[in-house]
């Protein structure tokens, strides 16, 4: 049970990054931007964007782990703000969004 509740801090992140990147995203066009970048075809775009998001995820885990000092907590808000802002992005570049 306690493994369970310390990944709350995880999920309200998550939610809340992505509540608030949403109407960035339609005033900024941010994902269309970003889609623009990303060098390979309408259908791989999702799968990569995702890879590039754990690979991110795994940078700042291992840089939380060896390089600078970071508690349980700050990982888990951190982990969960940008794993809120890639599902959004993924959900916007994927074709079948745009059909």
């Amino acid at each position: 049970m306690k493994a369970l509740m310390s990944f709350i801090p995880m999920i309200f992140s998550l939610a809340i990054a992505t509540f608030i990147f949403i109407p960035i995203n339609k005033s900024l066009k941010l994902s269309d931007k970003i889609s623009k970048i990303i060098p390979t075809t309408p259908k791989f775009k999702p799968l990569f964007f995702v890879v590039c998001m754990f690979l991110l995820l795994l940078i700042i885990g291992l840089l939380g782990l060896y390089v600078i000092p970071m508690n349980d907590l700050t990982y888990y808000i951190l982990t969960g703000i940008i794993a809120g802002i890639g599902i959004s992005i993924t959900v916007e570049i994927s074709p079948k969004h745009h059909k």
